[in-house]
């Protein structure tokens, strides 16, 4: 965004520059020689320019007044109209207002970036107290998995030992109802004996006899009705709660079934951390004894530098003093004169190392001549040489 603005407002001065520029070619091309007439157009060509950056700077809006190249190439003043805005590279906004409403999107982003992050860590700390929770919950129903398998095999076999009650007393209602079927048989032969009192002479009220019996007959048969609905009633109800219960079984079937499907996807999950655990025991293990062996070496090492240290110190100091003591042997003199045998003494030095040497020498002749020297170091070695001279 920032380069777009910046490429915007480049080009919207260039353009400006370019307007006034052309501006004060067509002024003073257009006017005389004189002096007075180039002052005039310079200064005429200074102001529209002027009022041109003005323009782009501080931006313009519809019907205001502002400058504008014509069809003959020529400045000129008038209004704004809705196509000069919208052709403007800042659509009339100009530079400030521009870069002001750059500044204060950027704020907004930045206020927009920094309320995500406290969103986004925000959502991290309720993930890991999601996890956390989630990880007791799991430990909860393992507990609660268990609890519910005792209780639905104990609601199972409860449920068992009802059914087996209800088909008794189906059982018994049948023999009840058989035995109904008994008491019709008796009602029946009754019916028989009271035709046969009819065909009979020995009872005077016969028509109470009849009525009598008619009237037991439809007492009975309305106490075998009601028996026998009440019975019907019964068996239906025994039959819905028969149907009830096997359908209770079912579903507690189905949900046992589902609850041992779980059971196994999280004995399964389980069984992969606890796999998972016991390769990261692993391989801590084997990270630790190889940090305990790094460590070791570290020791090994370091030992070994600081004993190569102690070597390099020595063979600095050493390399010190031989220098001196070479400095102080090269300062021991040979015999000049044959026949003559000298003693001569040197000091030599390099940086912190000092070395004196003596020595002695004679010449035989012209022609030969010998010398030795010792030199002696502070903490050091003694250094030493013997030389001899020909000369022809």
């Amino acid at each position: 965004m920032k380069k777009n603005l910046l490429k915007q407002s480049v080009i919207a001065v260039l353009v400006g520059g370019a307007v006034s520029g052309s501006a004060l070619a067509q002024e003073i091309n257009t006017m005389d020689n004189s002096g007075a007439a180039f002052t005039k157009g310079i200064r005429n060509s200074i102001v529209a320019s002027i009022q041109g950056n003005s323009q782009i700077l501080n931006g313009f809006k519809k019907d205001e007044k502002i400058l504008a190249v014509n069809d003959s190439g020529n400045l000129e003043e008038r209004n704004a109209t809705e196509d000069d805005v919208n052709s403007d590279p800042l659509k009339g906004k100009g530079v400030v207002n521009s870069v002001l409403e750059n500044q204060a999107g950027i704020k907004a982003n930045a206020d927009t970036i920094e309320f995500l992050g406290e969103i986004t860590e925000s959502n991290i700390n309720s993930l890991k107290n999601r996890v956390a929770d989630n990880e007791v919950d799991i430990e909860d129903l393992k507990t609660n998995l268990t609890t519910l398998g005792e209780s639905t095999n104990t609601a199972v076999s409860n449920l068992g030992e009802y059914i087996q009650n209800v088909d008794q007393d189906v059982a018994e209602l049948k023999e009840t109802v058989l035995g109904n079927n008994g008491l019709l048989d008796t009602v029946d032969s009754h019916t028989d004996a009271i035709a046969d009192l009819q065909n009979r002479n020995d009872y005077r009220d016969l028509n109470t006899v009849r009525n009598l019996v008619n009237g037991t007959e439809t007492h009975l048969q309305e106490h075998i009705d009601n028996e026998f609905s009440d019975l019907v009633d019964a068996v239906g109800e025994i039959e819905g709660t028969v149907e009830k219960n096997t359908s209770r079984i079912t579903d507690i079937r189905n949900k046992q079934l589902l609850q041992n499907t779980r059971l196994s996807n999280h004995s399964d999950r389980i069984g992969a951390n606890e796999a998972a655990i016991a390769t990261n025991k692993d391989n801590i293990t084997a990270n630790k004894t190889d940090i305990e062996a790094n460590a070791a070496n570290i020791t090994a090492h370091t030992q070994r530098l600081d004993h190569l240290d102690n070597r390099v110190n020595n063979l600095n100091k050493d390399l010190k003093r031989g220098l001196a003591a070479q400095a102080a042997l090269n300062g021991l003199f040979q015999p000049y004169n044959v026949g003559k045998l000298n003693l001569t003494a040197a000091v030599g030095g390099y940086k912190s190392q000092t070395a004196v040497a003596v020595g002695t020498g004679y010449r035989y002749n012209e022609n030969i001549a010998t010398k030795a020297g010792v030199a002696f170091t502070r903490g050091g070695s003694a250094t030493y040489n013997v030389g001899v001279n020909f000369e022809w």
